[in-house]
């Protein structure tokens, strides 16, 4: 029996496209290939995000986050390593809990969505030669809006999908 998890997250964002940007990489227990990048305003981040995602090299615990930020840009801190701005508001975050090595991300002026998966993995059982294995899923979406009217709401969702009928059409048995 082939197993599929998705995960959804949605978050809503309001946020100003012509502040500064800045997309932050920490090393927690790994490595991640993206340092600190500071965008002049959204349509650099439009630009040169998804070019970023699809390049990235991970290992082990690592966060990547973006932030809006001031002009007067100063990293902080946290437990001697992890670094935020000073000021600023986080937009977008993925990390090695969220994020597989298969990622895909669409960006709009309101909206980033973000999603990956993983290969399918499944050994053949030697009684009833029926595959049997697991694919997760994760999308993360981000509707951003232009004013600061809207109250902050987070929705996630979990699925998990036990259809073996529906597997057998699509893998060799």
């Amino acid at each position: 029996m082939i197993t599929n998890n998705i995960y959804k997250k949605l978050v809503y964002k309001s946020f100003n496209r012509f502040s500064n940007f800045a997309l932050i990489g920490n090393d927690i227990d790994g490595f991640i290939n993206i340092d600190i990048v500071k965008f002049e305003n959204f349509e650099e981040v439009k630009e040169n995000l998804p070019l970023m995602i699809n390049s990235l090299k991970f290992e082990g615990e690592w966060n990547l986050s973006l932030y809006q930020i001031p002009n007067d840009f100063k990293i902080k801190h946290l437990y001697g390593y992890y670094r935020v701005p000073k000021k600023g508001k986080l937009i977008l975050e993925l990390s090695y809990m969220n994020i597989c090595r298969n990622i895909g991300i669409f960006i709009t002026d309101s909206l980033i969505h973000v999603f990956s998966k993983t290969n399918l993995w499944f050994e053949r059982q030697s009684k009833n030669k029926e595959p049997n294995g697991e694919l997760y899923e994760d999308f993360i979406t981000v509707l951003l809006y232009e004013k600061n009217k809207l109250r902050r709401r987070e929705i996630n969702e979990t699925y998990t999908i036990d259809n073996q009928d529906f597997y057998k059409r699509f893998l060799p048995i």
